[in-house]
């Protein structure tokens, strides 16, 4: 009896170690010091989260919630995506800084991706083990700076140079052809 309760559960191991499954989200932002997103009060800008799954799962259905920062990021496109087996998509997120914010105030946003099963949809009362993740971007209110050129851009300089060296070698030639075509006496 104890031997065959011992197979049982190495038969069932064997067959839950081959259902691994990863789904995962990226993002140019992120919660790291080098990869907050910086923006200044009153500023909106959309960035993009690329969604993608490892091919042992299938094609997906996924719902994308905001658990956390609802007050400044919203979906642009969804909340429901169908992901392909070994595809990606994009989820488009729009990111709006009040323009009241305080600089140097730090928002976190989370967006969480879950699969959508079919038994949930049709109504089925059984516990179903799913895929998800969540993806955590924070945001660092920053003073806004405007970008002058200050004085003359190097084009400039390199094109002036160039116009001073034909100047005095189109004047050398002149002065040359001139010397040329006077008479020696």
């Amino acid at each position: 009896m104890i031997i065959k309760s011992f197979l049982v559960i190495g038969i069932l191991l064997i067959m839950l170690c081959s259902l691994v499954s990863a789904l995962t989200v990226s993002s140019l932002y992120g919660k790291s010091e080098a990869n907050v997103l910086q923006m200044y009060p009153g500023e909106s800008k959309d960035i993009i989260l690329t969604v993608e799954s490892s091919d042992e799962d299938g094609d997906l259905n996924l719902k994308a919630e905001i658990i956390e920062g609802s007050v400044i990021v919203s979906l642009i496109n969804g909340p429901e995506y169908s992901l392909l087996a070994g595809e990606n998509i994009v989820s488009n997120l729009r990111v709006e800084i009040p323009e009241d914010a305080t600089l140097g105030t730090e928002y976190t946003m989370k967006v969480h991706y879950s699969k959508i099963s079919e038994e949930a949809v049709e109504g089925g009362g059984s516990v179903i083990l799913s895929l998800s993740t969540t993806k955590t971007i924070n945001v660092l209110v920053i003073e806004k700076t405007t970008e002058t050129p200050e004085g003359i851009s190097t084009t400039w300089i390199i094109l002036g140079i160039i116009l001073i060296v034909a100047v005095i070698a189109v004047i050398y030639f002149i002065s040359k052809s001139k010397k040329a075509s006077v008479p020696a006496k």
